[in-house]
C-alpha cells in the first residue's frame, strides 16, 4: 500500500507482495522464501524498505521508565512527524497475548485534550534570565492515529487503549518511509530546532508554546507561504531563498486555540526551515524566522519588531534581517 502510493509521489518502486518478499529475505532468511508463509521480520521489512528506493530506520517506542500517559504521549510525538509529512510507517505492535502484528500508518485525527491544565510539556525550558517556560508538541492534539491493517481494512482508528483491538499502547517500533535525501529523522529535527531557537535566537522563551514538525517539499512549502497571511516581506523571502528540494520545518505557535489549527485559526509565531540532507550535530538551519510577539519589548515598551535569521547554504553566512510590523499569522493547513 505504502509503495504504490508513494510511486506517485516520489517516482520510486512498487514492488508485488512477491518482490518485496524476495528483496526482505536478500540478506536475512528465516523461514522458505516463496512461498513465505511465515511472515517477515522487522529487519526484513526495513531491508525491503531500502530496497526499493527509500531511506529507513527503526524506532524504538517503548519506555520501561514512562507510565501510561507519558509512554503515550512520547510514542505520538516520536511518530508525528512522519505522519503529518505524509510518509507512511510500518508500526509493529505486541499485543499481551496473541502474536504481533504489522500495520500501516497512514493518518491521524484531531482531538484537542480536554484538560489543557493538565497537558504535560514537552520540554520544560530555563532561559538566560533563569525563566521557566513551558512547552507543548502538537501530538498532544493528535487521537486517534490512522492505520491500513491487511486483516480488518484501511483508515481503521488506533487509540490508545483499546482492550478489544490493536492499540497505541501496543506499539513497540516503527519504520517510517523516509526519502532517500533526508539523513535527519523526524526526533532529530524537531530536536535540532528547538536547540537553534533557544539557544541562539531567543533569549527569554515566552510560556505556553506549541511546536509542530513536518518535512515538506520545497514546491509546497512556498505554496504553503505564498497562501498563508504572513508579513509581504517575509513572503517575498522565502519566494527568492534557495531551498533543497525538500525541508524540514518546525512551526511555533501559541498554546491559546490551538485546539482550532484545523481551521487555520490558531496564532502561528514563527518557523525554523533546516535542511535536511546535513548532519544533526552541525545545525544547519536555513532560516529561523520569529514575530514580534516572541521578542521582549524595546526601550519605549512597545513591542519590537519580527525578525528574520538567514544562513547562506553554500557560504554559512549568517544574517538577521528585521521584519516591520510582523504580527501572527495562521499555521500550515493540512
Amino acid at each position: 500500500m505504502a509503495l504504490r502510493t508513494l510511486r506517485r509521489k516520489e517516482g520510486q518502486a512498487a514492488f508485488s507482495p512477491a518482490q518485496i518478499t524476495t528483496a526482505a529475505t536478500r540478506y536475512l532468511v528465516s523461514g522458505r522464501t516463496l512461498p513465505n508463509r511465515s511472515g517477515l521480520k522487522l529487519e526484513q521489512i526495513t531491508e525491503a524498505i531500502r530496497a526499493a528506493g527509500y531511506s529507513p530506520h527503526l524506532i524504538p517506542l517503548k519506555d520501561r521508565q514512562a507510565d501510561a500517559a507519558e509512554q503515550a504521549r512520547l510514542t505520538r510525538q516520536k511518530l508525528y512527524p512522519y505522519v503529518e509529512s505524509g510518509i507512511p510507517v510500518v508500526l509493529a505492535l505486541a499485543p499481551e497475548e496473541g502474536l504481533g502484528h504489522a500495520v500501516m500508518l497512514v493518518g491521524h485525527s484531531w482531538s484537542p485534550p480536554v484538560d489543557i491544565g493538565n497537558l504535560r510539556p514537552s520540554e520544560t525550558i530555563t532561559d538566560q534570565a533563569d525563566n521557566v517556560a513551558s512547552c507543548y508538541d502538537a501530538s498532544n492534539w493528535v487521537s486517534p492515529f490512522l492505520i491500513h491493517n491487511d486483516n480488518t481494512g484501511p483508515y481503521l482508528p488506533l487509540w490508545e487503549d483499546d482492550r478489544d483491538t490493536y492499540s497505541l499502547m501496543q506499539a513497540v517500533s516503527a519504520v517510517p518511509f523516509l526519502p532517500a535525501d533526508v539523513f535527519i529523522s523526524g526526533e532529530e529535527a524537531r530536536q535540532v530546532c528547538f536547540a537553534l531557537l533557544v539557544n541562539h535566537v531567543l533569549e527569554t522563551l515566552p510560556p505556553n508554546l506549541v511546536f509542530r514538525t513536518y518535512l515538506q517539499d520545497r514546491a509546497d512549502f512556498r505554496r504553503s507561504v505564498f497562501n498563508s497571511s504572513m508579513d509581504p516581506e517575509v513572503v517575498r523571502y522565502y519566494r527568492q531563498k534557495w531551498l533543497p528540494r525538500r525541508v524540514w520545518v518546525m512551526e511555533i505557535n501559541a498554546l491559546a486555540d490551538y485546539e482550532k489549527s484545523p481551521e487555520g485559526a490558531a496564532q502561528r509565531l514563527g518557523e525554523v526551515v533546516l535542511d535536511p540532507a546535513s548532519e544533526p550535530a552541525d545545525g544547519h538551519f536555513l532560516s529561523i524566522h520569529v514575530t514580534s510577539e516572541l521578542l521582549p519589548a524595546n526601550e519605549n515598551g512597545s513591542a519590537s519588531q519580527g525578525v528574520m535569521v538567514d544562513r547562506d547554504a553554500f557560504s554559512g553566512a549568517i544574517s538577521a534581517v528585521p521584519i516591520d510590523n510582523d504580527q501572527p499569522y495562521g499555521p500550515r493547513l493540512r
